[in-house]
């Protein structure tokens, strides 16, 4: 005898029915996750003139996505709910003790360092050689050598302003390769000498004096200090060094509240001092390190 999908089979070996499997399934997962709400009457009306078998597949389908829905939310079919995701670490950063100021000039402004000792060893050569008192011990031997090609230096050497802009001078401040700056005692003279180095041999490619534009920098602590000494001859030199004949400072360094240079006398050796806003020249370092 044969039965529509709403009636059931008895005795042995009875298939089970739609509604069976529905009711089974639903029973199953309804101690796991509430099940979503299922508007019968919606899925009728959206059935349409279908017949029930149609009408009933429709509703295990939708019974079947609300079972793979609550399987990816519990994350599986043994009943146990996932882990909550772990509470990320947060690792307090400790504050900073307070650090005390410092009390060494070299720690309170960055220092260039020595980066252009040929051209200091050039023009230290030409104020010496200059002063006809010193000219005697200037060795010319390794001076080409700093050039790019020889006839460079026998152009800057002999021809032209010279190497000191056509003036004897005493002191230098060498502030950048377009700054060369040059005194006579505490006088800034005029001109300054401007520099270009072979970018890839780093020699000594052009110099020359200009007189108009470019930048100004005249530090008038450093020449009232040592431009004295050279001058008259007389007088405590820093670091315990004889009294000068010229001057160079160079390196320069700048901080906030101070800046400063490296300084050498006829001796060539180097001591660092330190310039506070009210012009005082305070040495320090003076074994040149």
């Amino acid at each position: 005898m044969n039965t529509g999908p709403g009636e059931r089979r008895e005795g042995a070996g009875a298939v089970p029915t739609i509604e069976d499997e529905l009711a089974a399934a639903m029973a199953e997962f309804a101690g796991r996750e509430r099940p979503p709400y299922i508007d019968a009457d919606a899925l009728a009306r959206a059935a349409g003139r279908r017949s029930r078998r149609t009408a009933g597949f429709a509703a295990v389908a939708a019974v079947a996505a609300a079972v793979v829905a609550v399987v990816v939310t519990t994350g599986g079919t043994d009943g146990a709910r996932p882990a909550p995701p772990a509470r990320p670490t947060v690792t307090a950063t400790p504050t900073p003790a307070p650090t005390t100021p410092a009390t060494d000039p070299s720690a309170m402004y960055g220092d260039a360092g020595d980066i252009y000792p040929d051209v200091r060893e050039l023009l230290t050569a030409a104020m010496r050689y200059e002063d006809p008192t010193t000219r005697g011990s200037v060795d010319l031997t390794p001076l080409p050598g700093l050039f790019s090609h020889h006839q460079t230096f026998t152009d800057s050497w002999h021809g032209g302003e010279g190497l000191t802009c056509g003036q004897r001078a005493d002191g230098m401040l060498f502030s950048s390769l377009d700054d060369i700056r040059f005194y006579r005692g505490t006088t800034p003279l005029p001109g300054r000498m401007v520099v270009e180095l072979d970018k890839v041999t780093n020699k000594i490619l052009i110099t020359g004096c200009q007189h108009s534009g470019g930048p100004a920098s005249i530090d008038p602590a450093v020449s009232g200090r040592y431009g004295p000494l050279v001058t008259t001859g007389r007088g405590s030199a820093d670091c315990g060094r004889p009294t000068p004949r010229i001057w160079v400072a160079d390196e320069p360094a700048a901080g906030t509240t101070l800046h400063g240079w490296t300084v050498r006398f006829d001796d060539g050796k180097p001591f660092k001092v330190s310039i506070d806003g009210g012009g005082k020249v305070t040495p320090y370092q003076c074994d040149g390190t």
